[in-house]
C-alpha cells in the first residue's frame, strides 16, 4: 500500500497544480478515444469518418462538461446510422432520445459509464464499467449500466445484422425492422448482460457501505462472484456470450480494476479504527471512526489499535489533543486528496 499511498499523492499535488490543464486533456482524449471508436464501429457516414471532425469535436468536448462527450457520441452513432440507411438512422434516433432522457433525468453525473462501456466490452472486461460505477457512485448508476450495455447492444447488432442487410438486393424497410426488433428486444443475452451490469453494480454500491473491515474489497469480489454466476447461468439458456475462460478472466480482470479504484480513492487505515460513544438530552451514539491512511500521523493523534468502546472523556480527550496539533501548524492546509476525490467521483 505505500508505494500505492505515495503515488496517490504525487497524483494529488500535481493535480492541485495543473488542474486547469489536466481536466480539459484528459476530456480531449477521452473525447478523442470515443469518436474514433464510433467511426470504427460505425462510419457508415464518410462525411464524419475523417480525422478533422473527430479531432474538432474533441477539442470542443475538452471545454464542455463531461455530459457533452455523451450527447456528441449519441448524434455521432446516430448520424452513421442515418448514412447506413433512413430506417435504422430513425430507429437509432428514438433510442437515443429515451436514453439520453433516462440518463439526464435520473444519472446525469455517470457519463463515464455510457462511453466507456463500449470500449469494455470490445476489451472483453464489460464488468469493469457497472464493478467501478458501484465502488464509486450510488445504486441508482445501475441505470448507467444498464443504459451502456443497451448502447453497445444496438452499435453491435447494427454491425453484425442490419449492415449486411443493406448489402443485399433483396432487402427492404421491415426486414430492417425486424433485424433490429430481434436484436434488441427478442435475444436474451441482452436481458443477461443488462441484469448482470445491474445487479453487480447494486451489491457492489451495498457491500461497500457495510460497517465492517475491507468493505471495499469485499464488495468487488462480491460483485465479481454476482456477475459471472448471472452470466454463466444466463449463458446455460440464452447461449453462450463468450469461452468460459475469456469470460472468467476478464471478469477477474475488473474486479482488479474496481480494487484498484477503491484503494486510490479511498484510503480507510482499519487498525487505526476505534468505537466512539457520546451522549446528548435524548440519545446515546456509537460510532465506529475508521481514519484515513496516515491522518493519524499527519495530526500527531496516537492511533488506537483495540477498536474498543471509547467514553465520552476520551472521545473530549481526542477533540482537544487534534486541535492542539492544529494549532502547532503553519496554518490550515489544502487538502489535495479530498479535491482529487471529488473530481474522480464526478467522472
Amino acid at each position: 500500500m505505500t508505494k500505492i499511498d505515495e503515488l496517490r499523492k504525487r497524483l494529488e499535488i500535481f493535480y492541485a497544480q495543473y488542474d486547469i490543464y489536466v481536466l480539459p486533456a484528459l476530456k480531449f482524449l477521452l473525447g478523442l478515444f470515443v469518436y474514433l471508436g464510433i467511426n470504427s464501429l460505425l462510419g457508415y457516414m464518410e462525411q464524419l469518418d475523417n480525422i478533422f471532425v473527430v479531432l474538432v469535436l474533441a477539442l470542443i468536448s475538452a471545454v464542455l462538461p463531461l455530459n457533452g462527450i455523451v450527447v456528441f457520441g449519441f448524434l455521432l452513432c446516430t448520424a452513421h446510422c442515418f448514412g447506413l440507411g433512413l430506417e435504422v438512422g430513425a430507429c437509432a434516433a428514438i433510442l437515443y432520445l429515451l436514453m439520453a432522457l433516462l440518463y439526464f433525468r435520473f444519472v446525469p453525473g455517470d457519463a463515464l459509464a455510457l462511453v466507456l462501456t463500449p470500449a469494455a466490452f470490445f476489451l472483453r472486461i464489460p464488468a469493469a464499467v457497472p464493478l467501478g460505477l458501484g465502488m464509486l457512485r450510488g445504486p441508482v448508476s445501475a441505470l448507467s449500466a444498464a443504459l451502456g450495455v443497451v448502447s453497445w447492444q444496438f452499435i453491435d447488432v447494427v454491425r453484425r445484422s442490419v449492415a449486411p442487410l443493406y448489402e443485399g438486393e433483396g432487402a427492404n424497410a421491415l426486414d430492417i425492422i425486424e433485424s433490429l426488433g430481434n436484436g434488441l428486444f427478442r435475444d436474451v443475452r441482452l436481458w443477461v448482460l443488462v441484469l448482470a451490469s445491474a445487479a453487480a453494480a447494486l451489491i457492489v454500491s451495498s457491500v461497500r457501505k457495510l460497517d465492517i473491515d475491507r468493505a471495499e474489497t469485499i464488495s468487488a469480489a462480491v460483485g465479481c462472484a454476482v456477475y459471472l454466476v448471472i452470466i454463466l447461468v444466463g449463458g446455460m439458456f440464452a447461449g453462450a456470450f463468450a469461452p468460459v475462460p475469456v469470460i472468467v478472466a476478464g471478469t477477474a480482470g475488473a474486479g482488479v480494476i474496481a480494487w484498484f479504484l477503491a484503494v486510490f480513492v479511498y484510503q480507510p487505515d482499519y487498525a487505526g479504527s476505534s468505537r466512539l460513544k457520546f451522549e446528548d438530552d435524548e440519545y446515546y451514539y456509537f460510532v465506529r471512526a475508521v481514519p484515513k491512511r496516515g491522518a493519524a500521523r499527519r495530526q500527531g493523534i496516537p492511533r488506537s489499535t483495540g477498536g474498543g468502546l471509547v467514553s465520552d472523556g476520551d472521545f473530549g480527550e481526542t477533540e482537544e489533543l487534534s486541535a492542539g496539533a492544529e494549532k502547532d501548524g503553519a496554518g490550515p492546509e489544502v487538502d489535495y486528496g479530498e479535491k482529487l476525490e471529488e473530481t474522480l467521483k464526478d467522472l
